[in-house]
């Protein structure tokens, strides 16, 4: 009830996320790709503080024509991770990914948060919200939500 009076921006202003990041300033990310090819898009990931947090899940909303097929964590080498074809043209530090369920981040670890995404229909997909709910040593669990805006199409 209170998040519909105050509206969700609101809610969120005043929810503790805790030391995790996710980086983006609602930008809004286009990548090409036909139905059912899958495409990776990456987000900065950082935690402030000294303690690891350990991710429990990675969860999406208000996703339309889009279908989350992984999400992992990646090591940054060299440059972030934009957009890539997965399988054809990974980026350096994916043969270094783990899942990220489960995945342990180390404060001023250099890290993206990678979505493996497929179109699941004709028309364009997109996904408006990405968020992380994690522990942070004994402090307790937090949700990290992005402000990207994700958009697959067959011509962006």
């Amino acid at each position: 009830m209170l998040v519909g009076l105050l509206g969700w921006s609101a809610w969120e202003t005043l929810v503790d996320h805790g030391p995790l990041s996710l980086g983006g300033t609602g930008d809004i990310v286009c990548t090409n790709a036909d139905v059912g090819e899958p495409v990776g898009i990456g987000q900065p990931v950082t935690v402030a503080g000294d303690d690891a947090v350990v991710v429990d899940r990675v969860s999406v909303r208000d996703a339309t024509g889009l279908e989350v097929v992984g999400h992992y964590i990646v090591p940054v080498v060299d440059t972030r991770i934009g957009s890539f074809r997965a399988g054809e043209s990974e980026p350096p530090g994916w043969p270094s990914r783990v899942e990220a369920a489960g995945a342990v981040i180390e404060p001023g670890t250099v890290a993206d948060l990678v979505l493996i995404l497929e179109r699941d229909g004709a028309g364009d997909g997109s996904l408006q919200t990405v968020s992380v709910r994690y522990t942070a040593g004994s402090k307790g669990t937090y949700e990290a939500v992005g402000t990207m805006r994700y958009e697959v199409e067959s011509d962006c």
